[in-house]
């Protein structure tokens, strides 16, 4: 059996399904099995497939209906057979040495979790590119409370969610039966959460491996969806019960956290041709009034002046919010780059 299970997942990624495939089969460290999933494309994603499966026997593609791509995770889970997990998107890269240094940290530091830093790459509309990249100081966690001392890190530095940064153990997925929430936003901090609550054993590497690809396409995390408020609701709950013997530090950032995406939320809804001038005002009147809302700009604090901001403008009033939340989505919109490295 491998060593490694890369499970990367495909939905219509003729265009770049390519060079993630073959920046996960150069890596240095080769006792690797690499799972495709092809989420029911309609496009030419299988045959591209198919011929890195004729190529390279490491590569298995497994074809599926189009369910999502938490349900294509859990495929592939289900099809692994390595001793660790990793993720990978179709439109995004690893680093040649990622898996290598990865798999040493995790058998030096005898931990189930390994954790590295990232490139965020944000694609212009003529094409060049704008990278930031995020990342935390080398440390090895071996409670869960040594790990919330470095959380708030974690989490400003946009480290601690995305479950492609990171090297799972998988026994501890299949003993505990974790998979990823279908049908939800947000899925992969309800799979590291859950993963933490099992083992707090983890490993962060300073290096960054993994080029997160963002372009100019309409992209989920700039439209507006109604279930994004929805789910970053429950994952702020969850985020808050598991948090809730660290100190109050911690606590604070955990509503500062929730009042950003609150507000990331609503900046979409300008983009949204769907929803009128008085839906949106009623929008932003229920979430910002709301008791929630309240409460965690009453507790939040943050370091550095865009947390400073953030609470700033979560104590103002609703209109305020309004105009902070346009302003986003103006910087979201004509200003990507800049704005990745300001978030």
């Amino acid at each position: 059996m491998p060593k490694i299970s890369v499970i990367l997942c495909a939905y219509n990624a003729e265009e770049f399904l390519a060079d993630a495939v073959n920046s996960v089969l150069r890596q240095t460290f080769e006792d690797l099995e690499l799972i495709i999933v092809n989420d029911g494309s309609r496009d030419s994603t299988p045959a591209v497939a198919s011929q890195f499966c004729q190529a390279d026997q490491r590569v298995r593609l497994v074809n599926i209906e189009n369910g999502g791509l938490s349900n294509a995770r859990n495929v592939g889970l289900g099809e692994a057979t390595g001793d660790f997990i990793v993720f990978c998107d179709a439109d995004d890269t690893v680093d040649r040495e990622a898996l290598d240094v990865m798999y040493d940290a995790v058998c030096r530091d005898a931990t189930d979790l390994v954790i590295c830093g990232y490139h965020h790459d944000t694609v212009m509309s003529d094409g060049s590119v704008s990278t930031v990249d995020f990342f935390e100081p080398s440390v090895v966690y071996n409670t869960r409370e040594q790990l919330f001392s470095g959380i708030v890190g974690l989490k400003s530095k946009f480290i601690f969610d995305a479950g492609w940064n990171k090297l799972f153990r998988r026994s501890v997925i299949v003993e505990n039966g974790l998979k990823m929430a279908v049908g939800e936003l947000f899925e992969d901090t309800d799979f590291v959460l859950s993963f933490l609550e099992c083992s707090s054993r983890v490993s962060v590497l300073s290096d960054c491996f993994y080029h997160y690809v963002q372009r100019s396409n309409g992209s989920i995390t700039k439209r507006y969806d109604e279930r994004k408020l929805r789910d970053l609701k429950k994952r702020h709950r969850r985020l808050a019960e598991f948090t809730a013997d660290a100190d109050e530090s911690v606590k604070r950032y955990v509503d500062l956290y929730y009042l950003k995406n609150v507000y990331s939320a609503l900046a979409n809804s300008f983009d949204s041709n769907e929803m009128t001038k008085a839906e949106r005002k009623a929008l932003f009147h229920s979430e910002l009034g709301s008791q929630e809302f309240e409460t965690a700009a009453k507790n939040a604090k943050g370091v550095g002046f865009s947390d400073g901001l953030t609470v700033l403008v979560a104590k103002c009033p609703r209109w305020v919010g309004r105009l902070y939340c346009w302003g986003i989505h103006f910087m979201k919109s004509y200003a990507a780059g800049l704005f990745a490295k300001l978030k």
